[in-house]
């Protein structure tokens, strides 16, 4: 056959590419979209370099990933209250009850540390050396690093 098999990017990627974002948003990895898509990784990877409107889909939702995810990690570093949605249904399948439930957020350590790392230099140099704080200072320290993670939001 003159000219080689045809590509499967027209076929099999192209026409997916809003379904390639949502898929990268969602935290999937490259490989398995690719495999989602019937591709190999390689193939893909071919795809990436040679078809630009692949390499922004891609690089714009892992922009929105990485936002998100940075958002998320403020929010446990912050605390506060998470909504949840729970549905009942009878045994025949219609719904007969919706109920939204409050539930409190605590600060997360981790999360502030993480947080310090990226937002203020004096913290990422104090948090490098792994200084570990005894409980009696705990949560001294705690309104401490929120109030700097707060004014650090505030300033962005």
């Amino acid at each position: 056959m003159p000219g080689g098999r045809k590509s499967k990017y027209f076929t099999h990627v192209e026409p997916y590419l809003d379904d390639v974002k949502k898929l990268r948003r969602k935290g999937t990895k490259e490989k398995d979209i690719a495999k989602t898509l019937g591709v190999g990784e390689s193939t893909f990877s071919d795809y990436k370099k040679k078809y630009p409107e692949l390499r922004e889909a891609l690089k714009g939702s892992t922009l929105d990933l990485v936002d998100n995810i940075k958002a998320s990690m403020y929010q446990m570093a912050m605390g506060g209250f998470i909504k949840t949605k729970t549905t009942y249904r009878y045994y025949n399948g219609k719904r007969y009850v919706d109920r939204i439930d409050e539930e409190i957020m605590p600060p997360n350590s981790t999360a502030i540390a993480m947080s310090l790392k990226i937002l203020d230099p004096q913290s990422r140099e104090a948090l490098s050396t792994n200084v570990v704080l005894d409980n009696s200072d705990y949560l001294e320290n705690q309104s401490t690093l929120l109030k700097k993670i707060k004014d650090a939001k505030d300033e962005n």
